[in-house]
């Protein structure tokens, strides 16, 4: 009898929600979705989500992956989970969907890139997700911004830019879909997913930002914008911190806003894992790009980034 009781006690522990209503814990959905090139990066950036977060948050992260990568990827982000208590993971297997919509631009890009536009589709139970490009390390607890009121919108996020002008003067400005709380009961309710797919078929091959165009141009009118406070540097580009955060044209005082954001996405060209040689001309990250080294050395892939990435620390 004692046994029954004990492992019916371990099935409760395990389960998000039974913790969430009787342990007091906060849950937060986070995704991510990569191809077979960034996924000992990701393994940082969640390490760096789990470090940051209160004692009561449990993160249930949820992982888009292409079948045909899922099992070398796997055993890299397990280790997230099996090294902290304080999260779980769901693997999200896909078949190459968007295979046919064009992923080229003037940078890197793959078809993973579109996934996180299935995410309503694929979570059915779940009313909201934080969306995180793997080039974002946190540095604090997300639950301010996994609460961020987002009823009315279906993606909030970062302020990218004014929006084209061939689209037209009636847009909001455009936000950035590297890091996006989105609505999935809404998407769900309103059926926004086939008006996407269909903008990417319509338009394909030439958009430059994919999925951001997409969510920007067929879901504006309801998308909104997180405080610029959230995020660091934009590029590390000090002109282009100026005009997107709209800051003051006082050095210092850029900096200093920049010193203690909730998180830091490393933006198009500027990434850590490029080396210190190829960024000596962005001094400004440099801070940034230590303190993504430092989450990397307490990772269990810090030699293996290194060594995939060809990195010179010097």
């Amino acid at each position: 009898m004692i046994i029954i009781i004990f492992l019916v006690f371990l099935l409760l522990i395990t389960n998000n929600l039974i913790k969430q209503n009787l342990f007091g814990f906060n849950y937060i959905n986070v995704a991510y979705a990569f191809d077979n090139y960034y996924y000992y990066i990701t393994h940082v950036s969640m390490k760096s989500i789990i470090l940051s977060q209160k004692n009561n948050t449990f993160i249930k992260f949820f992982i888009l992956v292409w079948k045909n990568i899922y099992e070398e990827q796997k055993p890299v982000i397990d280790k997230i989970c099996i090294e902290h208590t304080n999260c779980n993971i769901t693997y999200l297997i896909l078949n190459n969907e968007f295979q046919e919509i064009s992923a080229k631009g003037y940078i890197h890009r793959t078809t993973a890139i579109f996934y996180r536009l299935l995410l309503q589709n694929l979570l059915p139970n779940e009313k909201k997700i934080l969306y995180f490009d793997c080039d974002i390390v946190v540095y604090k607890d997300l639950n301010e911004i996994y609460n961020y009121n987002n009823t009315d919108n279906y993606y909030i996020g970062q302020y990218e830019r004014k929006p084209y002008k061939k689209y037209g003067k009636n847009f909001k400005g455009f936000i950035n879909s590297g890091a996006i709380l989105i609505n999935l009961e809404l998407l769900r309710k309103d059926n926004i997913f086939p008006k996407i797919y269909k903008f990417l078929q319509v338009n394909n091959g030439s958009l430059l930002f994919l999925d951001q165009d997409a969510i920007n141009i067929v879901c504006n009118k309801k998308n909104g914008f997180l405080p610029s406070y959230y995020f660091g540097a934009y590029l590390c580009n000090l002109e282009y911190i100026r005009k997107i955060n709209k800051l003051s044209l006082n050095k210092t005082h850029i900096i200093q806003n920049l010193k203690e954001p909730y998180l830091y996405h490393f933006k198009i060209f500027i990434k850590p894992w490029y080396g210190i040689a190829r960024n000596k001309d962005n001094m400004i990250c440099f801070d940034f790009i230590t303190r993504f080294y430092e989450l990397a050395k307490k990772s269990s892939y810090y030699l293996e980034i290194l060594e995939k990435f060809k990195v010179f620390m010097k």
